[in-house]
């Protein structure tokens, strides 16, 4: 295998969650869709910024999810 194979075998496929423009929407939408207020907020911030912003809040709204999700007292 040459290095320009191996090259490319390290990019993320097309519509792939491992591709940040992919991801930063999917968490842009995630936010909007659960918690229209902080994706408000959110636009006020930079361009570069937002990504990162979208995708801490992601992440929180996945921890609420777990704990109406789980059975587990520990989690709650």
């Amino acid at each position: 295998m040459s290095q320009q194979d191996k090259a490319t075998d390290d990019k993320p496929k097309s519509g792939s969650i491992l591709d940040f423009q992919n991801a930063a929407s999917y968490c842009q939408d995630q936010v909007k869709k659960y918690d229209f207020y902080s994706y408000h907020v959110g636009q006020a911030f930079p361009k570069n910024l937002q990504p990162y912003y979208y995708g801490i809040h992601a992440l929180f709204l996945e921890a609420l999810k777990s704990r109406e999700i789980s059975r587990e007292q520990s989690v709650c």
